[in-house]
């Protein structure tokens, strides 16, 4: 009996040694989030090869705007125009202060990989794309004035903002028509409420309001479609709106319930493989192993799998389950952040009203004032997880020279 522990035990340190010395370290230098990321690279090293990330996408951006027809684009986005539309996507962008943060082409980026997927995917028939350029000073933001020929575009300051204003209330008509805000977020704010409002008399069943520093996945719009169709619809539920992205960064594993549920799972189910692969198929000696030789591996394989997860961490984990729509994580919504959110449209009315009364000194970012709102009519919003769009924007337009923390940023699309 002692033998056959030993021989059992030798089993399993030979393979932790060689998970956790050559396997597990392998995938942490290439994986972004795991522990180990951090260890095998500099802070330099990542600035430099998202900076080169970065002119990659850009240039695929121009190059792809650079072979499409300018007359052929603006006929499909306006091929629908009296017609209730299944989706609209609004770009909402402003310039940035500095010209050497125009030279990243956060916005180029963006609305390239967007038009790209609304022409080719059919996971939406009727279906639009338009600009909201929310910019003081709409001629001096060049890339729109470039992209305008390929996409319809609107102004808050401009031909479509005094067109709006003559429709809307005279209170938010002055909103629009401000220029001198009392500080950035009010701003923020007022924007975001010209760009909902422009877009809920668009006519559409769904507004998907992305930030111009926001770059869809390649399956962005199946996947909105599936839920749709398998968990909203099927089950008859309402929603205020669905976020589609949510900072990696707080998605990892943390000392939270459900996260401690979910690397338990994880723990469990590995130990079952763990289990299945070391007794069933690999015992060399073909015959029963006795109960606690079945317990011994059962720990074991929930340790090994929970320290493998704990390693790569949960935004790596969750990549998995890209493998099918139905794999995406479905569940209530935080407040944070705006650069991807899919609104129904029955909710915007009372949102706009509501950003109009919030707008105020003191108020806090257009995110929370969003998640209050839901909360104080008890609305149901939801998030997908992973996430759905990726976040371009390392360098902040809030204070000159400052980037955020590179890891975020290596990524291909």
């Amino acid at each position: 009996m002692a033998s056959s522990s030993f021989y059992h035990f030798r089993r399993l340190l030979i393979l932790y040694l060689i998970t956790f010395t050559f396997i597990v370290p392998i995938l942490c230098y290439f994986l972004p989030y795991s522990k180990l990321f951090k260890v095998f690279h500099s802070e330099k090293e990542m600035l430099i090869n998202a900076k080169d990330l970065n002119k990659e996408r850009l240039a695929d951006a121009n190059a792809y705007f650079n072979s499409i027809d300018k007359t052929e684009s603006r006929q499909f986005y306006n091929q629908h125009n009296q017609e209730r539309l299944d989706l609209l996507v609004v770009i909402v962008t402003v310039q940035r202060k500095s010209a050497d943060l125009q030279k990243l082409g956060y916005f180029l980026q963006a609305t390239a990989a967007m038009d790209k997927l609304l022409k080719h995917n059919q996971s939406f028939r009727k279906k639009k794309l338009v600009i909201c350029n929310v910019d003081a000073k709409p001629i001096n933001h060049t890339d729109v004035t470039f992209l305008s020929t390929f996409i319809p575009t609107i102004q808050r300051y401009g031909p479509s903002g005094r067109d709006l204003s003559r429709s809307t209330t005279p209170l938010r008509a002055a909103l629009y028509d401000k220029h001198l805000h009392r500080n950035r977020y009010e701003k923020e704010t007022v924007d975001y409420m010209f760009c909902l409002e422009s877009a809920y008399h668009m006519n559409s069943s769904y507004i998907l309001m992305m930030e111009d520093d926001a770059i869809p996945h390649r399956e962005v719009l199946s996947n909105v479609k599936h839920v749709m169709d398998t968990k909203l619809h099927h089950n008859s539920r309402e929603f205020g709106y669905i976020k589609l992205y949510y900072p990696q960064k707080w998605q990892g594993f943390a000392f939270e319930e459900t996260r401690i549920i979910e690397l338990l799972s994880i723990g469990c189910m590995g130990a079952g493989i763990f289990v299945f692969f070391l007794i069933c198929l690999l015992d060399d000696r073909k015959k029963s192993s006795p109960f606690s030789i079945q317990i011994l591996y059962f720990l074991a394989g929930c340790i090994y799998f929970i320290l493998i997860a704990e390693l790569l961490d949960r935004q790596n984990i969750m990549e998995l389950r890209r493998f099918s729509p139905s794999l995406y994580s479905f569940k209530k919504s935080p407040g944070c952040c705006t650069q991807a959110m899919l609104y129904s449209d029955h909710i915007l009315p009372s949102l706009v009203n509501f950003l109009q009364d919030y707008a105020r000194p003191g108020m806090d970012h257009t995110d929370i004032a969003i998640y209050k709102f839901t909360l104080k009519h008890n609305i149901p919003c939801y998030q997908i997880e992973p996430n759905l769009f990726h976040h371009v924007g390392l360098y902040t337009s809030l204070v000159e020279g400052r980037y955020k923390d590179p890891e975020g940023f290596l990524f291909h699309v």
